[in-house]
């Protein structure tokens, strides 16, 4: 039909109609190769602007309500905790409970319905689900305190863990799902710090894996359609815990902490077994879900050198002693500390690392079309282009000299990285 003169006077006579625009009769026609293609008019460029403009207007004002619902939640939680304790003494034991328990209750209860029960309120029913969660952590350890169980127990953490965990699925909720990872990260360094005397380093370390494995599990949660939304909560969390990872391994801090053994106990080495195995697979498994593609191929050169990273740290923990000399104090006291050479290589390759894998995140953002990537990957790069200049510039220029050029050199890095991040992120949303 679409040879016809017949069908060329039909689409015409749909013009004269008025059914359709001159513009859409003439796409018609040049679909059919019987006219030339027309030219966007520029009242059609101007709605489709417009059109654009309200979805990113609409987007960013869901996103202030969030924040502005998140941070009354929180100012609501804090305030009722306050009131608690400062009657504390005053309220009976079994009135406590019944306070405590109903209050957790009601909050979750009002979250729910507001998300899914009234629909046009999912932002604030989001944030008291939230706010629920934090009371759960506040109802375990003040009915620890009732019955006189030691508020500093890590089996509280773990409690508050086990208790959370399963809402965050059943309420199909983000927010819960970073407080269960972060109170699963808080048992692990309360066991590792409380009973077993592992150090800070002993812990960044651990936490290095646990990024590792978080990443995994995020690609995991993209094989099952019902918590593919988790896997980016998974992956942005646990991106910043390897971040921040090199970033403090880059720290002279680290290796001047008193040494303790990491594998001295049972739960530290069994931890430790652990996400080695689950690191492992998380490579594994990026690379073969995702071989034939760029960003699948990013991810997991991104992995690999997390791995390296965590491999290098291992061996220096079973190595520590001949990285240290013995230095004597004033006092003519001696002690081990770890060699300036020593150090100075440490900062050299964990710097070059973060920087390696800050531009991997953000390059794995961007092919991936995941904003929160973008921005974490030039967050931590400009906290190592900032570690690096207190290292050198502050150290050998005056201090009042290495402060206005470091001031200079973060106010013009802002610009041109936010110009850049913008310039990314219009890409990334124009390829959708």
């Amino acid at each position: 039909m679409s040879n016809t003169p017949d069908f060329k006077k039909e689409v015409n006579s749909w013009k004269k109609e008025g059914i359709i625009e001159d513009y859409q009769a003439e796409r018609i026609l040049a679909k059919y190769d019987l006219a030339k293609a027309p030219k966007t008019p520029k009242k059609t460029q101007k709605v489709e602007y417009e059109a654009e403009e309200d979805h990113h207007h609409h987007h960013r004002s869901s996103k202030t309500i969030a924040v502005i619902s998140t941070l009354g939640a929180i100012l609501v939680g804090i305030g009722v905790i306050l009131f608690v304790a400062s009657n504390w003494r005053a309220i009976p034991d079994f009135a406590k409970i019944i306070l405590l328990f109903g209050t957790t209750s009601a909050t979750y209860f009002a979250g729910w319905k507001l998300k899914f029960d009234k629909p046009n309120y999912p932002a604030v029913g989001e944030s008291l689900l939230l706010l629920a969660s934090l009371f759960v952590g506040a109802t375990i350890f003040l009915t620890a305190q009732i019955y006189n169980v030691p508020a500093n127990s890590s089996f509280l953490i773990l409690l508050w863990f086990l208790a959370i965990a399963p809402l965050s699925y059943a309420l199909s909720s983000n927010p819960i799902l970073v407080i269960s990872i972060l109170t699963f990260a808080g048992w692990m360094r309360a066991e590792l710090g409380g009973y077993f005397n592992a150090n800070f380093f002993s812990t960044m370390l651990i936490f290095l894996a646990f990024g590792i494995s978080l990443y995994g599990a995020g690609q995991l949660h993209k094989m099952f359609e019902k918590f593919a939304k988790f896997s980016i909560i998974y992956q942005t969390v646990g991106l910043i815990y390897i971040l921040f990872s090199f970033f403090f391994f880059s720290l002279e801090i680290g290796y001047r902490m008193p040494s303790t053994d990491l594998f001295g106990s049972f739960f530290a080495s069994a931890i430790f077994a652990i996400f080695v195995i689950t690191s492992i697979g998380s490579i594994v498994g990026v690379l073969v879900s995702n071989r034939s593609k760029k960003a699948g191929m990013y991810e997991f050169l991104l992995l690999l050198v997390s791995f390296f990273g965590f491999a290098v740290i291992t061996v220096v923990s079973f190595l520590k002693d001949n990285f240290m000399s013995e230095v004597t104090s004033p006092y003519r006291n001696s002690y081990l500390q770890p060699s300036e050479g020593f150090l100075t290589s440490m900062f050299i390759l964990f710097t070059l690392l973060l920087f390696v894998v800050a531009i991997g995140t953000i390059l794995v953002g961007y092919y991936k079309g995941i904003t929160p990537f973008v921005n974490i990957g030039i967050f931590f790069f400009v906290i190592g282009l900032a570690h690096i200049y207190l290292n050198t510039a502050y150290r050998f220029l005056p201090r009042s000299i290495a402060l206005i050029l470091g001031g200079i050199f973060l106010i013009a890095g802002a610009v041109y990285l936010e110009k850049k991040r913008r310039e990314l992120i219009r890409n990334m949303d124009a390829n959708e």
